[in-house]
């Protein structure tokens, strides 16, 4: 019997967050030589762990001598969901991670890399300080790591891997995606920082847009490529006590973790605003562990603000948009609540129009915050909407329908 089967019986499961976890060195043999070289080396790394890094060398060195997927199958089958990070079953190895979705039970599953982009994308979170920074780093890093998630995800077709584009220079955007989609890229993991010289709703990037569309894959954002770009004033972390509340060494304080999804919600703001929605009706949109109970708050506030600026006479007619702002939202974006910490899924769902068309199930297997039992979390609050009719559509729907809409049947 699966994890899935056990918990929710004959319901389908389908997983929009897993991950592997690579070792950072894990990608460079499918860099391009010339881009290779100017990576960071070992030796850099661990100078920057004498800087404070420590937690970026313990990651990337802890791994060795890996276990086979064999000698851990029988544990894994029995704590599957308590086994965390490098020790989970199929966390670095194709056919350990096939033989952990059979026993988590779930028909697909969306693969992210963890670090990797770390060492080319200069604003990804928990970057070692003094590594290159220039596009042929920031588009080769890509373009390599693309080839090396689409291998890990080739033996299985339950395995749907991302291909990541940075969104810098449209141009090597547009080149790196076509490369993503040879590769069979089945989502494009775009950063949500806010890029250098223009926004993600500028002209400039409607090729991207519209490529994008056009091969019928999601593009999807996620905690840790981007988050912490809209910099904080220093002021705000001097609070006169020793520490804040942190997941590890140099990464997410207090602030910057209620604050990690506001970069992503800007995103959406001006795809839905500036009318790249409108434009593009078949480009979707996954919001992946940036947790979700700001949802109903940005639907609101996108309806709000819309009524208010068209009632101002000196609004431009060429801006305004056809549907309800908040109905782009419905209708092209999904994301994923977390089971860690309990977000409260039953009111998010029950106390917006169309609630139940928002939410994405997720396992963030093997990562931690996806909990120990993420179905027995989301079960206690779809179990709070019993008074609902339609609750065991609203169950299919979070399941796997929502993800179907997002990322195909």
């Amino acid at each position: 019997m699966s994890y899935v089967s056990e918990k929710i019986g004959n319901r389908r499961a389908l997983d929009a967050d897993g991950h592997l976890m690579e070792d950072f060195f894990w990608f460079y043999p499918y860099v391009e030589p010339g881009v290779r070289e100017r990576l960071p080396s070992p030796e850099m790394l661990m100078a920057s762990a004498a800087e404070g890094m420590d937690f970026l060398n313990e990651v990337g060195h802890q791994v060795d001598p890996w276990l086979s997927a064999e000698d851990r199958a029988d544990d894994a089958a029995n704590h599957l969901m308590e086994t965390k990070h490098f020790d989970a079953l199929g966390a670095f190895d194709p056919a350990g991670r096939s033989r952990a979705l059979d026993l988590l039970g779930v028909e697909r599953q969306i693969i992210f890399p963890t670090v990797s982009f770390s060492l080319f994308d200069p604003k990804a979170s928990g970057r070692p300080p003094g590594l290159p920074d220039d596009r042929e780093i920031l588009y080769g890093g890509a373009r390599g790591l693309n080839r090396a998630m689409a291998e890990f995800c080739a033996s299985d077709s339950r395995m749907i891997g991302t291909g990541y584009v940075p969104l810098e220079d449209p141009a090597m955007a547009v080149a790196a995606l076509d490369e993503a989609l040879k590769l069979g890229c089945g989502a494009i993991y775009i950063s949500h920082a806010v890029p250098d010289e223009r926004s993600w709703s500028h002209p400039d990037y409607d090729p991207v847009w519209a490529r994008i569309s056009e091969a019928g894959v999601p593009i999807v954002l996620h905690i840790g490529t981007g988050d912490k770009t809209l910099e904080l004033p220093p002021a705000v972390y001097n609070n006169g006590r020793d520490a804040f509340w942190a997941l590890g060494p140099n990464t997410y304080q207090t602030p910057d973790f209620l604050s990690a999804h506001w970069p992503a919600e800007l995103m959406l703001i001006q795809l839905v605003m500036d009318g790249v929605f409108e434009r593009f009706p078949g480009l979707r949109v996954g919001v992946v562990e940036l947790r979700a109970a700001w949802v109903p708050s940005l639907l609101e506030r996108l309806d709000w603000y819309q009524g208010f600026a068209y009632s101002n006479p000196t609004y431009r007619d060429d801006y305004k948009l056809p549907l309800r702002a908040s109905d782009y939202i419905r209708r092209q974006v999904k994301f994923t609540p977390w089971a860690e910490g309990g977000e409260p899924l039953a009111s998010m769902i029950d106390g917006v129009e169309g609630g139940e068309r928002l939410f994405l199930f997720s396992t963030d297997y093997p990562h931690s915050e996806g909990g120990e039992d993420p179905i027995g979390v989301f079960e206690a609050e779809l179990d709070k909407l019993s008074h609902r009719a339609d609750i065991e559509a609203v169950r299919d729907r979070f399941y796997h329908g929502n993800f179907e809409e997002l990322f195909g049947a």
